[in-house]
């Protein structure tokens, strides 16, 4: 071999090591930012997985889909929730476990349903305005406006407040009267009202009446359908497979 192509392979094989490095680099940078995002995504949102009927057809659990997986959600209890938001809860008769609803009102509001003594009425009204609920509200509200105007009612002919199941479910000083004469819940600064999507079939703030706002422990900021893990979902949605 002449010196020539002892440089010559010398340089070559320099090169070809330098690229290897930063190959190298680049994937380990990759690896750390990777492993960064995960310890940061799961230190601040969590997982919760959905069971029961409440929230049908936005979120729906095994046995309503006929499917052998179920929705997956993503909460973070740093993020806060305003009204329209999906939230999870702590409600009070369920056990310890939370439960996935709708945040309706927020205190300060004022919320009717009508006349109270006119029942199969359908419509809820957020400091005057008619809450609209399209996208997400499939079912009948009826049940659930009832449940309020029952509450409303047993406050304004007892005098006293409503109880449900030993719990206070509704203050006497709560009820007011509007601009139309017509009864309504004025929420306390600490208290708000969530509702299921699927009326009928959920166990909420129509029948327990407002809850303290602290018993809202998370916002949900991402719904994972039919037992995707996070990655997969993620996936599908960049290459459009969803």
């Amino acid at each position: 071999m002449t010196n020539q192509d002892f440089y010559t392979s010398k340089l070559y094989y320099s090169k070809s090591e330098r690229h290897f490095k930063n190959f190298c680099d680049a994937f380990l940078c990759v690896c750390i930012i990777i492993c960064f995002g995960v310890v940061m995504f799961n230190s601040i949102f969590f997982p919760a997985i959905v069971s029961g009927p409440s929230m049908v057809p936005t979120l729906n659990p095994e046995y309503y889909i006929n499917s052998t997986h179920q929705d997956m959600v993503y909460a973070s209890s740093y993020l806060k929730a305003n009204k329209g938001d999906i939230i999870i809860v702590k409600i009070p008769g369920i056990g310890k476990n939370d439960a996935i609803k709708r945040l309706i009102a927020l205190g300060g509001d004022n919320v009717s349903f009508g006349d109270i003594y006119k029942n199969n009425e359908d419509r809820i009204y957020i400091n005057g305005e008619q809450l609209v609920e399209v996208g997400y509200l499939k079912t009948d509200n009826t049940k659930c406006v009832d449940g309020f105007k029952n509450m409303i009612r047993e406050c304004v002919d007892s005098g006293e407040d409503c109880y449900y199941n030993g719990r206070l479910a509704l203050k006497r000083e709560w009820v007011t009267t509007n601009s139309k004469g017509e009864y309504q819940i004025s929420l306390p600064q600490d208290y708000c009202i969530f509702l299921g999507d699927n009326r009928p079939n959920s166990y909420d703030c129509s029948e327990i009446g407002p809850q303290k706002i602290s018993s809202i422990h998370a916002k949900v900021v991402m719904i994972i359908p039919y037992g995707y893990n996070l990655l997969t979902y993620l996936s599908c949605k960049l290459f459009g497979a969803l």
